[in-house]
């Protein structure tokens, strides 16, 4: 019997291409203003981001920038845990519409900066 629901957006781990692309966009100024955006509307709706692993930048990146805390992630996501007797109400489905749409911000940021293009 399962314990739980959970809801989630982004990735729990970035391979190397990914985390490379993921640095580039947090310094690059438009990408990184549209991630802080994104982080800023899903905290907004009562999320936590999560993925932030490092104790330090990495080497190469300036510890002084203004994005450098995102930089300690190495994976980045937010997600809802709910009871999983949530699951078996007929509201469940509509929830989980809503809960994606306010997490949204963060997996359309990472479709459009770190995914991979081919």
């Amino acid at each position: 019997m399962p314990q739980a629901t959970l809801l989630g957006v982004g990735m729990h781990f970035f391979p190397k291409p990914e985390l490379d692309r993921f640095r580039k966009a947090v310094v690059d100024p438009r990408a990184g203003r549209a991630l802080a955006k994104a982080i800023g509307e899903v905290e907004k709706a009562g999320y936590e981001v999560e993925g932030a692993s490092r104790k330090s930048v990495p080497r190469g990146y300036d510890p002084g920038h203004d994005r450098a805390g995102l930089l300690l992630h190495e994976a980045l996501w937010c997600d809802h845990e709910g009871p999983a007797t949530a699951a078996g109400m007929a509201a469940f489905v509509d929830e989980c519409a809503e809960r994606a749409r306010d997490m949204w911000p963060i997996g359309k940021w990472l479709l459009a900066e770190v995914a991979p293009t081919t």
